[in-house]
């Protein structure tokens, strides 16, 4: 992923009720902590999403 230029990677453990949020920083993931269970992630200009834990989790 860090090669194509993936800017994001989330690796998901529904088990453990966790996500881990790893964005491309100089050509290499770097682990980003969550902010009040929220990843906010910016797409393109003023496209942006949220994506809230305990939403994806409640499902």
């Amino acid at each position: 992923y860090q090669q194509q230029g993936v800017h994001w990677y989330l690796i998901i453990d529904a088990e453990k009720k966790a996500i881990e949020f790893l964005e491309l920083d100089h050509d290499q993931f770097v682990e980003r902590p969550t902010s009040n269970g929220k990843i906010n992630l910016s797409l393109d200009g003023d496209c942006r999403i949220e994506l809230t834990m305990e939403r994806i989790f409640s499902m």
